[in-house]
């Protein structure tokens, strides 16, 4: 997997939350407390309580792409030609298009991140990119 070629081109990883201090510390009460009604998959297998987990610091911080994380009330500011539905999702985005690579639907069965890796590499493999 190489998009770091063309700038052009980012995985934007989308959370199933909002922005902002007070969302992050509801969501973290919210993840303790009944992490089985939890709603987004990607920050439940992304982060700890202490912040993003080493695992997956170290693939995104290696991987051979772009990426970028935001959260659902910014993606219309930032991404307007992403239209989602269900959250969370990772999109490929290249100039003004946007392709889904994985659904919230593919983030459902997932437990961990070696799980997420796999996924995403298979995706990334599939859209040969």
């Amino acid at each position: 997997v190489n998009l770091v070629t063309d700038r052009r081109r980012t995985l934007v990883f989308v959370y199933n939350a909002n922005s902002g201090v007070l969302n992050a510390l509801a969501d973290l009460v919210h993840k303790t407390v009944s992490p089985s009604t939890y709603p987004c998959k990607l920050c439940d297998i992304t982060y700890g309580v202490t912040g993003m987990r080493r695992a997956w610091a170290s693939f995104i911080k290696q991987a051979d792409f772009k990426s970028v994380f935001t959260y659902r009330d910014l993606l219309p500011i930032h991404y307007p030609q992403i239209l989602v539905g269900e959250l969370p999702a990772i999109f490929l985005v290249e100039d003004l298009r946007a392709k889904e690579v994985i659904s919230a639907n593919e983030f459902i069965p997932l437990e961990d991140i070696p799980s997420l890796i796999s996924l995403l590499e298979s995706k990334m493999t599939l859209l040969k990119v």
